[in-house]
């Protein structure tokens, strides 16, 4: 049964009287208006989260990107993580983190055969590392000890490594005291 073209217009009547024109279009700017700033603002949240680096990243995920990284052998890429977590630690003034992530950037220079840097970088975070955080200073004593296997270091720093006769053994000496830090920290 077909409707007469009157019932239809009735039917939709009030779409046709100049209030409801004005309310209809009114409705749609509005809720264009909201749709746009709908679709920017979700536009921009998903931009962050799949791009992280838009973002100011944490020290924590800062080392996590440079662990991973030393994990598959990029260790190049990971200098560069391990520096930018040391340099939000240290902002942070979190010195175990900063220590901890000194550590690590050692051993990425270390295995990138810049032996030089890797020991620097051990004696700097011996300096930051408290006298009490045995764990740390055990560590830092194992890499030290490790690198002086491998090469002597120069006459100048031998005393930056605590108190050793110059007759003993340097790499000796300080896996020596690295074993007895990490016994006292247990």
């Amino acid at each position: 049964m077909a409707e007469s073209p009157q019932a239809i217009d009735q039917e939709h009547f009030w779409f046709q009287t100049p209030f409801s024109s004005v309310m209809m279009r009114w409705f749609v700017e509005i809720m264009s208006d909201r749709l746009f700033f709908a679709v920017v603002v979700t536009q921009l949240f998903f931009a962050l989260m799949i791009r992280p680096e838009l973002r100011a990243a944490t020290a924590e995920e800062e080392f996590s990107q440079a662990t991973h990284r030393a994990a598959v052998g990029a260790f190049e890429d990971s200098v560069a993580h391990w520096k930018k977590a040391e340099a939000l630690f240290e902002e942070a003034k979190n010195f175990p983190g900063q220590v901890e992530a000194e550590i690590h950037l050692a051993a990425a220079y270390h295995a990138l055969g810049q032996i030089r840097l890797a020991a620097e970088t051990l004696v700097r975070a011996q300096d930051l590392a408290s006298h009490k955080d045995q764990k740390h200073l055990a560590q830092i004593k194992a890499g030290l000890g490790a690198i002086y296997i491998l090469t002597s270091p120069p006459v100048k720093d031998h005393s930056l490594h605590g108190s050793m006769s110059e007759q003993e053994d340097t790499a000796e000496a300080v896996l020596k005291e690295s074993i007895k830090r990490s016994r006292a920290g247990k």
